[in-house]
């Protein structure tokens, strides 16, 4: 089981009144919801998701991130934020900044193996051509 602590930052939408926006850092990934909570639960899900995904492709999934102006108003956040105790007390103004834990159980896929298929061979071509 590998845990994977994905930045996140989360603020109203600016084009969807009423919407917010939560947008994964490490992984550039972005979701949204009615509220600040429901867009952070979709965001897990979709965390989750995306990672299981890139792990079975043999990808890297922390290869993908946001781009450096999202990275700096995470850190101004951090900086500047105050802590709160509930997603549910936000005001509608206010931007978010943490961190998602997910903890992904992942198994290496198998090889693929070659199916033996009885009176059926390859072979390049010069090996299988006729003799002369």
């Amino acid at each position: 089981m590998k845990t994977y602590n994905i930045a996140l930052l989360c603020r109203p939408s600016k084009d969807v009144p009423g919407q917010w926006i939560a947008h994964c850092l490490d992984i550039d990934l972005v979701t949204q919801g009615k509220s600040a909570s429901d867009a952070v639960k979709m965001a897990q899900e979709a965390v989750v998701m995306l990672v299981q995904h890139e792990l079975e492709q043999g990808r890297d999934p922390l290869d993908r991130r946001a781009p450096d102006e999202d990275w700096k108003v995470f850190q101004r956040v951090l900086e500047k934020g105050t802590p709160v105790a509930s997603l549910a007390e936000l005001p509608h103004t206010a931007v978010l900044a943490g961190f998602l834990m997910v903890r992904i159980e992942h198994q290496r896929p198998a090889p693929a193996r070659k199916k033996k298929v009885p009176g059926l061979f390859v072979g390049t071509n010069a090996a299988c051509a006729a003799p002369a």
